[in-house]
């Protein structure tokens, strides 16, 4: 790559309306310098056939997709960028880190967005959703892992699994397993006496 390339130089290959039509360098993050190189619209192509990946697959990016036809720019572009000329299928583990390489994202969701080609709303708001699901499970599984009844676990994945704890927070859930306990503490005490 050139000095250009690793920042340095001036202009974008992308216009507004490439921009808006979903390609391109969506805006600029501090402190973030995308190479120009990666900047030419003809690799527009490829940002959007990896988000659509990272779209349909969530955060399991590995696998491959299939290299679009380029422009012989923007094939140099990517040979560049990955250090090899892409074969008919573009591994996105190996884009992935080639692009953190050169600084751009440290991730690549967080890269192709930085590419212009950000997760849909609909993608973006399934992740946040399975975050949230993941993060609930593991409260409820923490806050119940120290009780004695044999049962526990398995009371525990199915308070998730059939959503007696959807739309709440993991605060909330945990919450509510205290308040269980307790009413558990109080029946126990009531049949000892």
């Amino acid at each position: 790559m050139t000095e250009s390339d690793r920042g340095g130089g001036s202009g974008s290959n992308f216009s507004a309306s490439h921009v808006a039509a979903g390609g391109g360098i969506a805006g600029s993050v501090p402190g973030v310098r995308v190479p120009e190189s990666l900047r030419h619209a003809d690799l527009a192509a490829v940002w959007l056939i990896a988000r659509e990946r990272l779209d349909r697959s969530g955060s399991d990016r590995r696998g491959t997709v299939a290299t679009p036809e380029l422009s012989s720019a923007a094939m140099l572009a990517l040979t560049s960028l990955l250090g090899r000329r892409p074969g008919t299928r573009l591994d996105l583990a190996v884009l992935e880190h080639c692009l953190a390489e050169v600084g751009v994202g440290s991730d690549l969701d967080e890269a192709l967005t930085l590419l212009g080609a950000p997760a849909s709303a609909v993608a973006a708001a399934a992740r946040m959703g399975a975050a949230r699901r993941d993060a609930v499970k593991a409260a409820v599984t923490d806050a119940t892992a120290l009780w004695p009844e044999p049962w526990a676990a398995q009371w525990a994945e199915w308070v998730v699994r059939t959503g007696q704890t959807s739309g709440m927070a993991p605060a909330d859930a945990t919450s509510l397993l205290f308040r269980c306990r307790a009413v558990l503490d109080m029946i126990d005490r009531a049949t000892e006496s």
